[in-house]
């Protein structure tokens, strides 16, 4: 029954997480400049591999009720659907819809991945271009990963064969938040790139349904990327206590080796950096 409770909520967007200090240095940063965001969202259809048994068979009802207040569908919509294809339909959209709305007007370009778009091959074209026309590029990976790739929507790709092929592009990230399970391993890879933010987890995030639209509303009202990275973990445990009454989830998923594993990790150059601190 404890692994059935942990896993209902935990599966939802995998992803994942390094040194966590903050730099406290002075950085040289342009007063204005472009800017671009990159989002990639795709669940792969991994979902059903861990969870669908055990969520959909011991709490039916529960699990419904849950995802159709988060993702405002009609609860009878759900019913002869498993676990993966909630996701595609309702669960992505609503995600990127969220993620959108919360960056405001302060994007000069938003890209968004998903599907059959969400691949390294898209990914490399939209930031080359991007980078080719000098924008301050920030990243938003709502992805399936491990210690060593990232899973896009068509195959699993090695982070240091994505990071390496980047910067033999010169191509230049700002800042990235990611949900990736196991990403902190991996986290050094992008200095290649000349981050000033990146964050990761150690072990299996179980936070990545709220979190990525909470960094990115925090980001751009202006807290620091270690705050916004902060600040998004805090606020999906408060949110995810709300639904304590229909399923008891956080007696687990927020304490112990749960909690633990879903901790932010951070690396890179400056993170301190907020939005206004352009590098091109």
């Amino acid at each position: 029954m404890k692994t059935a409770l942990i896993l209902i909520f935990t599966i939802i967007f995998y992803s994942c997480a390094e040194d966590s200090s903050t730099n406290s240095g002075e950085f040289d940063y342009l007063s204005s400049g472009k800017t671009a965001l990159v989002l990639i969202v795709e669940n792969s259809d991994r979902a059903n591999q861990q969870i669908e048994d055990i969520a959909f068979n011991t709490y039916p009802s529960e699990t419904l009720r849950i995802f159709s207040d988060i993702f405002s569908v009609p609860f009878d919509s759900l019913y002869g659907k498993d676990l993966n294809a909630i996701l595609d339909q309702y669960g992505e959209p609503w995600q990127i819809e969220n993620i959108v709305s919360n960056a405001g007007d302060y994007y000069d370009e938003i890209i968004v991945l998903t599907d059959s778009t969400a691949t390294k091959e898209r990914l490399i074209s939209e930031l080359s271009l991007l980078s080719n026309e000098s924008y301050n590029i920030d990243m938003v990976f709502s992805l399936h990963g491990s210690e060593t790739n990232i899973v896009f929507s068509d195959k699993s790709v090695p982070i240091d064969e994505l990071t390496t092929q980047l910067a033999e592009m010169e191509v230049s990230i700002r800042v990235l938040y990611q949900t990736n399970c196991k990403s902190a391993n991996a986290l050094s890879l992008w200095n290649r790139v000349g981050v000033s933010g990146c964050n990761g987890t150690i072990e299996n995030n179980y936070l990545t349904i709220f979190a990525p639209s909470n960094f990115v509303y925090h980001w751009v009202n202006g807290l620091s990327y270690h705050e916004s990275v902060q600040a998004a973990y805090d606020n999906e445990i408060e949110q995810l206590k709300s639904y304590n009454d229909i399923l008891p989830i956080l007696d687990y998923i927020t304490q112990g080796n749960y909690l633990y594993g879903s901790l932010p990790i951070l690396s890179g150059s400056d993170l301190n950096i907020s939005k206004d601190d352009y590098i091109l």
